[in-house]
């Protein structure tokens, strides 16, 4: 192994909540990778119920920890393995993620040449997973989300495209700004990139490192999550979150003959339909249209705004 490789040594740090049915497909997918240098792996199981624990012990080494904690959110959970992490760079990864072969080798190459910066990387579904038409419509998304990014590109606020869910940052970066926001349980990442670039950190999106996210929600499950990212949004603004560069705009009430088709498209059997797919009969651009502006009316109904 190179004196690079030792120099440049990363804590993947993996917070998990119940995962035992994904959080191994991950590990298996790190086992594999392509990579020349030295990493650990933490695992923070926040609080979890069922028997992760168990599912984890045979991966448990010298290079893998397992720290149990009091179910405290992923802010909380984060924190504890950096607090724990002997790496100079952490690699921050989601339990339910497979991450591309050559996906470490590149959060590597890219701090050697910028330390000091973020990398997010991409994180796409996985097509071959989609069961139902809900899935290719949630699969649409993702590939629209990554329209204007064919390249490696720099992060400001009009074009910020960030998850902690597949990002790696220094160890002494993250401590400049103070680490996550451990009074958040939802928007964190959000609250970690503003504060970055309020200390005018460079925040980069490489498209070309690539992990599947092994999440298929369905369409009332995901109008859930969009209630609860707005509602987690609002809060920071109930904090009095000040950032440098403003802070997230919550949704506003629909006026005129847009209030009317919203009103219309809120009624509980829309979702019944979509996940029953009474409405495939339906051309699929026009139906994906549909499907979006159902998930639009109820996250407004969600938030009574309608």
């Amino acid at each position: 192994m190179s004196d690079i490789s030792k120099q440049y040594t990363f804590s993947i740090i993996i917070p998990t909540f119940n995962g035992r049915n994904k959080i191994t497909y991950l590990l298996d997918s790190i086992l594999s990778s392509d990579y020349d240098f030295e990493y650990e792996i933490i695992i923070i199981v926040d609080g979890s119920t069922d028997d992760t624990l168990e599912v984890l012990a045979p991966y448990q080494n010298d290079y893998l920890k397992v720290i149990f904690q009091e179910n405290g959110g992923r802010s909380i959970a984060r924190n504890n393995g950096v607090k724990n992490a002997n790496g100079a760079f952490l690699l921050f990864l989601d339990d339910d993620i497979i991450i591309s072969e050559n996906c470490l080798k590149f959060h590597q190459i890219h701090h050697f040449e910028k330390p000091d910066s973020v990398l997010v990387g991409k994180l796409l579904m996985d097509l071959n997973k989609c069961k139902n038409d809900f899935n290719y419509f949630h699969y649409s998304l993702f590939l629209k989300w990554e329209i204007g990014y064919d390249d490696k590109t720099t992060l400001q606020v009009e074009n910020l495209k960030f998850t902690t869910g597949h990002l790696s940052i220094s160890k002494n970066t993250l401590y400049k700004i103070h680490g996550f926001d451990s009074t958040l349980t939802d928007a964190e990442d959000y609250d970690l990139a503003m504060r970055l670039l309020d200390a005018k950190v460079e925040i980069y999106y490489d498209p070309s490192i690539v992990a599947w996210h092994d999440d298929f929600p369905s369409c009332s499950n995901y109008i859930k999550r969009q209630v609860e990212y707005r509602l987690s949004h609002q809060k920071l603004i109930e904090l009095g979150k000040k950032y440098q560069n403003g802070v997230f705009l919550p949704m506003q009430k629909p006026k005129g003959i847009k209030k009317i088709v919203v009103k219309l498209f809120s009624f509980t059997f829309w979702i019944n339909w979509v996940e029953k797919e009474f409405l495939l009969f339906l051309p699929k651009k026009f139906r994906f249209k549909m499907y979006a502006t159902i998930i639009y009316a109820h996250t407004l109904k969600g938030l009574h705004l309608i």
